[in-house]
């Protein structure tokens, strides 16, 4: 009995230590925005950019935009596209996808509540 006790105090602990996830549909959040509008909406709304490592970006749409000051963005896909950026709010996550090939023509394509590998 005791050590059932135990195992529940120790899940919930755990459980308490995991980051929360953000909300699956911010309402300031759309799919027909641009990634400056979003960007400044995600911004606004209190979410900090989680830097990514400088060294992963040496090509392509990752690398001008890290240039650009934008460096939260971790990856983009060949071909089409897609690129990850993440932002946290206190323990919660944000990854913002974009589809696109430059700053301009980047849209939001969606958005998960994932925190990038740590």
């Amino acid at each position: 009995m005791i050590l059932a006790a135990r195992s529940i105090c120790l899940a919930v602990v755990l459980i308490g230590a995991q980051p929360a996830i953000a909300s699956d549909n911010p309402s300031w959040l759309n799919k027909q925005m641009t990634f400056k509008q979003a960007r400044r909406a995600i911004l606004r709304a209190g979410w900090q950019p989680i830097r990514s490592d400088d060294r992963d970006h040496d090509y392509g749409v990752v690398s001008a935009l890290h240039h650009k000051g934008v460096k939260e963005i971790t990856q983009c896909s060949e071909g089409e596209s897609f690129c990850n950026f993440y932002y946290r709010k206190q323990n919660e996550c944000l990854r913002l996808i974009t589809i696109g090939e430059q700053l301009p023509a980047l849209k939001v394509y969606d958005w998960t509540s994932e925190c990038p590998d740590e």
